[in-house]
């Protein structure tokens, strides 16, 4: 790929964070305004608890996928075994 391109898809990637990050600051006035007439509160999340529920989401997938894996093989093998029995 050419630099130029490469320098221009990781700028657009940093003005992407930096204009997600911009909108959120200027909209919590309006998310806190209008949490407060509805009489909802704001959850406070620390990021160790973020940290756990990304990690236990991932080791639920990784479960998911394994074992996904592991029947697939087998249904596999079991096919190429079927065949051969007769040993």
């Amino acid at each position: 790929m050419n630099p130029h391109f490469k320098d221009a898809r990781y700028y657009l990637g940093r003005t992407a964070t930096k204009l997600v990050a911009g909108v959120k600051t200027e909209l919590a006035p309006v998310e806190d305004a209008v949490r407060t007439r509805l009489g909802l509160e704001k959850e406070e999340v620390s990021r160790r608890e973020r940290v756990e529920t990304r990690l236990r989401t991932a080791g639920e997938r990784a479960r998911v996928t394994v074992r996904s894996a592991v029947d697939d093989g087998r249904r596999r093998l079991g096919g190429l075994r079927g065949g051969n029995d007769s040993a």
